[in-house]
């Protein structure tokens, strides 16, 4: 009795071991693409903006754009979080929209008598996942407006 057990689970080992080594064999067809897995987080990159005094300064006009194809980000600002001052300069929202190598991203903010701006730099990792910020300033400093004559 106990040899008609033994090949049982030789029988349920040899099947196991062909199955594993038949799937393995068959993920080789892919092996030109890209090892790639996604993580589910929503990357959001953001600046504040404060006064000369340091002082958060809320509902500025914003402008967010390429210098190099003028292209515009037209990026929701109505966000329910952050803190005072704090605008979205990218986000994972424009992934496939980014040129490969990344781009420069310039923010401008402004109200009647303030404005501030900063150059930033864009890129995405391999697997186009998501957006990674490679320069920029976290703050900006607003600076009373010239007057025109």
């Amino acid at each position: 009795m106990a040899s008609n057990r033994s090949k049982t689970l030789s029988g349920k080992t040899w099947f196991a071991a062909v199955i594993i080594f038949a799937f393995l064999f068959s993920c080789d067809a892919f092996s030109d693409l890209k090892d790639c897995i996604c993580s589910q987080e929503f990357r959001v990159y953001t600046v504040t903006v404060v006064d000369q005094h340091k002082q958060p300064l809320d509902s500025l006009r914003i402008n967010i754009y390429n210098p190099q194809s003028g292209r515009e980000f037209d990026i929701e600002q109505n966000w329910s979080y952050g803190d005072p001052g704090m605008y979205v300069v990218m986000t994972d929202a424009y992934i496939r929209s980014l040129q490969e190598g990344g781009e420069p991203v310039i923010f401008e903010a402004e109200n009647d008598t303030l404005s501030a701006s900063g150059q930033f730099y864009f890129t995405t990792d391999d697997c186009r996942c998501h957006v990674e910020k490679v320069s920029g300033p976290d703050t900006l400093v607003a600076a009373i407006k010239q007057k025109k004559i």
